[in-house]
């Protein structure tokens, strides 16, 4: 017990030192953060507009028959045949892919004796859809062609998109953070303050399609008539600076 008092005057020592030096340093104890009490939060945006560069096809192919391994095969004889004739345009077998693969029977009403309607089962429908990847824009008035002239029933496409650009979001990401601090330095003049120490910075992006128009002819002379249009690429962040 004669040592309690020593014991309480070193405690008050610790609190009150932690009292005075916490608001001047910045500390972060997992979950726990104390940050600089004076922020301000400004946010940064960069894009810039460039050239659809790759498009995608979707191809169908079905087939009836009152034998389900019939119906089988001539599906997959004309996807085989599909695939072989795309491969042939230069495009890589990892940019053709199946979409959906559909088996069943159909039922049928027919009526009885004495004339009771009943059910019972009719011819197999078999279907399959690829999808396709053209990177090459050169060849995508070719594809619609290709396609209806190797089986094809049903053709979706193209639809167009900008492909991974990762040169370009990264220097649209360092313009939209020069956009932020830009915004941020103005923003402390007028307060007449300092700015300080980047505390948090969130990134986002968009990418926007607008394709200029997009048709072709269904005939064996195959198509023409696209145009693949412009996307948008934009980068943003969301940055917190401390104020001085």
């Amino acid at each position: 017990m004669k040592y309690l008092p020593i014991y309480a005057l070193i405690a008050l020592i610790i609190v009150i030192g932690v009292i005075i030096l916490l608001p001047t340093v910045r500390i972060e104890w997992g979950s726990i953060a104390v940050k600089p009490d004076r922020t301000i939060t400004v946010q940064g945006v960069a894009k810039e507009q460039v050239m659809n560069n790759q498009a995608q096809f979707s191809a169908g192919v079905n087939a009836v028959n009152d034998n389900r391994d019939k119906a089988i095969e001539e599906v997959n004889k004309k996807i085989s045949a599909i695939t072989e004739a795309v491969k042939a345009l230069g495009i890589p077998q990892a940019d053709i892919k199946t979409q959906t693969l559909n088996i069943y029977q159909n039922e049928e009403t027919y009526y009885d004796a004495e004339g009771r309607p009943k059910q019972r089962f009719g011819q197999w429908r078999v279907s399959n859809t690829i999808d396709i990847v053209v990177r090459d824009m050169g060849i995508v008035d070719r594809l619609p062609g290709v396609l209806t002239q190797n089986g094809a029933n049903n053709i979706w496409g193209p639809n167009f998109s900008i492909a991974d650009n990762r040169e370009k979001e990264l220097e649209l990401l360092q313009k939209a953070i020069d956009n932020a601090k830009e915004k941020a330095q103005s923003l402390t003049k007028v307060i007449g303050r300092k700015l300080g120490d980047i505390i948090s910075i969130s990134e986002g992006s968009i990418v926007s399609i607008m394709p200029l128009s997009a048709g072709y002819d269904m005939g064996a002379g195959g198509g023409g008539g696209f145009s693949e249009g412009m996307g948008t690429i934009q980068k943003e962040v969301t940055i917190v600076f401390a104020l001085e």
